[in-house]
């Protein structure tokens, strides 16, 4: 088993948090793993993204500059304090001049601001001098484009075995030597697909497998296992986890894939690519290959995979996925194709199309990375060699897709190499995060996405009936079964958001938000409270209710005159308890019903610290807030007797 650990300082948690340079809601919503994680940001910092060198504020060498105001409440860094820090994150390899002396010499011409503005309408230049200075300090490591013929994503991965710094902004690296060395913004405008070099796969192809899998438990699902046997029936299985996995996870393996390793890096799908690509298995090993497929663990299967592995081996292609898409969140509603209402065929995707595409203020056609297939015209081309050979950890999600599955889906096209796609056409809403994907699914699709239930990012309504659609939908019984795709669920998402992505009831409208802070205490205060009603906090540990706060709850399940309600954060409550609990309720505690719950109970019980284990100041009159405080409850014994081992809690926030 492979394993990575880059040592981190223990000094440098200290340095950051005492001086303020965390940002933790830049830093929660700008890596998607941290959210899964079900972790506190700053608790997922400490643990991953530190050791990952994964910026703790998006300004940071800005901050590190001596000419930074400091605030007075935090820490003063000192010159030694900033080099350490400048030395972890910030590669010493090229010296890096900042925004403020850049903006400073003036915007060059080749920086387009009137272009940047009209294609970036939501930025906010609050901030900053104007465009220029916004693009440098935050724009660029959003992939957001300095002019119409200079594409930062095409130009990283083309380019980037050129740049001083893995993290170094294209465009200056394009001012100060890419320009003098006749490098391009862009591909040409003009796509000439190269149909002679496109080919069918033989007969009986030899297929291999590159599979990124990720888990934050450190454990391989049964959903995965599922997975990696029926791709097994069809390649040679190469299986990476972005996770420090323990030798007996991968022993489960054994007599399924091929190798399997286990290492951290931080770079989503495509880092477990790249690392497998040109490290674990080899460019050299997989050129034996007629097809490679790249597949992550984003996906449960629902059916064996010959007829897509089958109807794509006849097709004349370099390179293909299950679907393509045209369009991102920043594009989609001003698309010109396909018109909304419409179906784009793939088949009409030609190169006088390409070209059009081309022209596009923002290039936004890109195939989904979850699962590809790479045939040897594409395997021995250098210029894909190099940009996969690149990947390294990016600050989120979002510039994964850009940098990657866009930019990547250009630089094979610009390359000349011929795609196709399973799905047969381009929708205008996206085809497996919305309720696209039942459609697809009996016509035979044979994947579902764990983030369309965990997020619903586009707001489905009635998602809650997902188990009953896949079921109707599929003429056969699934190859992942609900029981098992449910259980995946509840062991990687949040509760709360979970419940809450659940419970949209009409088109683009959620459920009622919950009260602020403020109107939950006035409302609070008005409440009747109940002293049959015991409310049992979890707190921010994301493992869920625990220690003492179970244990209490073990022993009074089962008694039918108290009413017993769980609020939920991080973990749902364990069935264990809900299936053999009489009147018993978990809720997500960030709900509006489970703020109504909470107002009710006459008896609420905590760890430690209320406020913080509730996330509000809780009224006292008519209710009693006890803390456990570490005395573990009678195995036995009446409501009453194990009542008294709480210790009222005299003081609240």
């Amino acid at each position: 088993m492979g394993s990575s650990d880059r040592g981190a300082k223990p000094d440098l948690a200290a340095l950051i948090f005492e001086a303020g340079l965390f940002d933790a809601g830049w830093y929660g919503a700008t890596h998607d793993d941290a959210a899964l994680s079900g972790l506190e940001a700053e608790a997922h910092y400490r643990q991953f993204g530190l050791s990952l060198r994964r910026l703790p504020c998006p300004d940071l060498a800005d901050r590190l500059s001596p000419n930074f105001p400091q605030v007075p409440s935090r820490a003063v860094l000192s010159e030694s304090a900033r080099a350490v820090l400048r030395q972890h994150f910030l590669t010493p390899a090229a010296p890096r001049i900042s925004a403020a002396s850049l903006v400073a010499a003036g915007t060059p011409p080749e920086f387009d601001a009137d272009f940047y503005l009209r294609s970036n309408p939501d930025i906010d230049l609050s901030r900053s001098s104007g465009p220029y200075e916004h693009f440098l300090r935050w724009g660029w490591r959003r992939f957001r484009n300095p002019a119409p013929d200079f594409d930062l994503a095409w130009y990283a991965l083309t380019y980037g075995h050129d740049f001083a710094r893995p993290d170094e902004n294209p465009f200056l690296h394009y001012l100060r030597s890419g320009k003098a060395k006749g490098y391009a913004g862009c591909p040409p405008a003009e796509v000439r697909l190269d149909h002679a070099a496109a080919h069918p796969l033989p007969p009986v192809p030899r297929r291999a497998c590159l599979f990124a899998a990720y888990d934050p438990a450190l454990r391989i699902d049964d959903y995965v296992l599922i997975f990696l046997r029926e791709l097994a029936r069809h390649a040679d299985v190469f299986f990476l986890a972005d996770c420090d996995m323990p030798a007996s996870e991968l022993a489960r393996l054994e007599g399924i894939v091929t190798e399997a390793w286990a290492q951290r890096h931080g770079a989503y799908d495509f880092g477990s690519y790249s690392l497998l690509a040109r490290e674990l298995v080899g460019w050299d090993r997989l050129a034996e290959y007629d097809e490679v497929l790249f597949v992550n663990d984003s996906c449960y299967l629902l059916r064996p995979l010959d007829e897509v592995l089958n109807t794509m081996a006849a097709r004349p292609c370099a390179w293909w996925g299950m679907q393509a898409t045209k369009g991102l969140a920043i594009t989609r509603d001003n698309q010109p194709f396909p018109a909304p209402g419409d179906t784009l065929p793939v088949s009409a995707i030609d190169a006088r199309m390409l070209s059009r595409f081309e022209r596009e203020p923002v290039y936004d056609l890109h195939m989904g990375s979850y699962f590809m297939a790479f045939r040897r015209q594409v395997l021995t081309d250098a210029r894909f060699r190099r940009a996969l050979d690149g990947v390294r950890p990016e600050p989120n999600k979002f510039t994964i897709i850009r940098k990657y599955e866009v930019g990547l889906t250009r630089l094979l096209i610009g390359a000349g190499h011929v795609f196709d796609t399973w799905v047969p056409v381009i929708t205008r809403r996206h085809p497996v995060y919305t309720d696209v994907i039942f459609d697809l699914i009996r016509d035979g699709f044979p994947l579902f996405k764990r983030y369309l239930v965990s997020a619903n990012p586009y707001r489905v309504p009635t998602l809650a009936l997902w188990p009953l659609v896949l079921e109707a939908e599929s003429e056969a019984p699934l190859l992942t079964p609900l029981q098992v795709i449910e259980a995946n669920l509840r062991h990687m998402a949040r509760d709360d958001r979970l419940q809450a992505n659940l419970a949209v009831t009409e088109e683009g409208t959620p459920s009622p938000e919950p009260l602020t802070a403020e109107a939950f205490a006035a409302a609070d205060r008005a409440a009747p409270k109940f002293d049959h009603v015991w409310g049992f906090a979890t707190g921010p540990d994301p493992q869920g209710l625990s220690g003492d706060a179970r244990a209490l709850l073990e022993a009074v399940k089962g008694d039918p005159t108290l009413t017993k309600i769980v609020f939920t954060r991080g973990r749902p409550l364990p069935r264990a308890v809900t299936d053999t609990a009489i009147n018993l309720r978990a809720v997500p505690l960030a709900s509006t019903e489970g703020q109504a719950l909470l107002m009710r109970c006459g008896r609420i019980f905590v760890a430690d610290d209320a406020g913080a284990e509730l996330d509000r100041s809780l009224v006292e009159a008519g209710r009693r807030i006890c803390r456990l405080g570490g005395q573990a409850p009678p195995p036995e014994g009446s409501a009453a007797d194990l009542a008294v081992c709480a210790a009222p809690v005299d003081r609240l926030m």
